[in-house]
């Protein structure tokens, strides 16, 4: 499935709510913040690159690794989450996609 998801796949949900489920006991809220096009024009038959940031609380700060990103459309989705930064809203993770 994730192979197939597209960045249109990620627009429409801008400024949605999602969770990272962090552990049995810890589910982080957090926000769909921007969905950005990396590189230029894929070959043929490849999907164009992009980035989805999303933007939780200040506090935990997760490190870069592999977790459960739960939307009510999108469903459950197993991603590399990395810390980018924080701005006034929180901590902003990236996902990539190739």
């Amino acid at each position: 499935m994730l192979e197939s998801m597209t960045l249109d796949d990620f627009l429409p949900h801008v400024g949605e709510a999602l969770e990272i489920q962090v552990s049995a006991e810890l589910a982080l809220p957090v926000q769909l913040k921007s969905v950005d096009v990396l590189g230029r024009e894929p070959a043929e038959g490849k999907r164009r690159p992009f980035s989805v940031i999303i933007s939780g609380p200040r506090e935990p700060i997760l490190p870069q690794g592999i977790y459960t990103l739960r939307h009510e459309k999108l469903g459950e989705l197993e991603l590399f989450i990395v810390p980018i930064g924080n701005d006034s809203d929180g901590t902003r993770y990236e996902i990539v996609f190739n």
